[in-house]
């Protein structure tokens, strides 16, 4: 597997690999990618396999800080950031975290479409993470976000709603099925809504062409990721190995081994299934890789999580194929397995 193989894996030195990035910088001190993947390295081994020391963590930090005015923009390495003054109960400082890096998102996705296409799960993540921090009024930054993102926010308000039903000692059950009920019928709104492009774009005619093109409401084609938003590749020694600290990046693909589905136990007694629709196939994009036990495992399909009954609100996972960690309750296909714990 290599360097990044190994970086979350049980047998890592996670101390060699730090003096590596430590040296890393070293040899190249104006190198913001780096500093970025180092600051991802520390904050995201110590969210999954607690090794990093907390002066490391103060480190990442500190050096965060000191790129905030800096061109460069990683959301991933904000989202990190914001997720742990969150785990820490700095609200403040989450909430200034990711409000900054919705700002920012929000003005790239304007100019650049493929910043939306490239980022728009974890900036919805993020939106969401900022939505349970807010007091009303709500942040018009969020608002457009959801906008951008085609997602509708009356929606994720009834979630959050719902959320907080669910969390009191005995829910008002009439309450809970109207809830659900609301969030069922903006859920096909929002689907609806998110279709209406894509039939736009296959149905308008294209001028003296007799073939299909883009109406003038269908989003323009993607175009490629701008430098400011996307971190430039490290360079030297270093330009093949400080990737993305995903399990995609780390050699975890299909390929992957986990434990048989068959081989696990059914759901908790206190799960509770959020009614809304998902979807299932085992194609990239609808699996997922689980880090469970110290260990990436998989990818699993929904139905295969729904089987191994393990999946929690907090538990980190990678879409298959994809670049972003993320916990599980941010993410949309996966709500619907949720075990709340009372």
């Amino acid at each position: 597997m290599g360097f990044i193989g190994q970086l979350l894996n049980k047998d890592s030195d996670y101390t060699s690999e730090y003096k590596r990035f430590k040296k890393g910088m070293e040899h190249n001190p104006g190198d913001l990618g780096l500093k970025a993947q180092f600051i991802k390295f520390c904050l995201l081994n110590r969210f999954t396999k607690h090794d990093t020391s907390e002066d490391h963590v103060a480190e990442a930090l500190k050096l965060f800080e000191a790129m905030a005015g800096a061109d460069i923009f990683d959301l991933q390495c904000h989202y990190l950031v914001g997720k742990y003054y969150q785990e820490e109960k700095d609200h403040r400082k989450a909430y200034r975290v990711y409000l900054n890096a919705i700002k920012r998102f929000n003005q790239l996705a304007v100019k650049d479409p493929a910043v939306k296409s490239d980022n728009s799960e974890l900036a919805y993540s993020v939106a969401l993470n900022l939505m349970a921090l807010q007091s009303n009024p709500i942040d018009p930054e969020v608002e457009l976000c959801f906008k951008i993102l085609r997602k509708s926010f009356p929606l994720h308000l009834k979630r959050i709603e719902f959320e907080n039903e669910m969390a009191k000692p005995a829910p008002d059950k009439a309450r809970v099925k109207q809830l659900a009920e609301e969030i069922r019928k903006l859920r096909a709104e929002e689907e609806k809504t998110a279709e209406s492009p894509a039939r736009a774009e296959k149905t308008d005619p294209s001028p003296g062409k007799g073939g299909p093109a883009p109406s003038a409401s269908a989003e323009p084609a993607p175009a490629p990721l701008t430098a400011a938003f996307k971190p430039k590749e490290p360079k030297g020694i270093f330009s093949k190995l400080f990737s993305e600290l995903s399990p995609t990046s780390l050699g975890l693909s299909a390929n992957s081994q986990g434990p048989s589905p068959q081989a696990a136990g059914g759901e908790g007694k206190d799960s509770f299934k959020l009614p809304l629709p998902s979807q299932d196939s085992s194609g990239p994009g609808f699996a997922f890789l689980v880090f469970h036990e110290d260990q990436w495992e998989g990818p699993y399909t929904t139905a295969q999580l729904r089987s191994l009954g393990f999946l929690r609100h907090g538990t980190w996972v990678c879409r298959d194929g994809s670049q972003q960690v993320l916990q599980a309750y941010e993410v949309p296909d996966l709500q619907p397995l949720f075990q709340f714990q009372r």
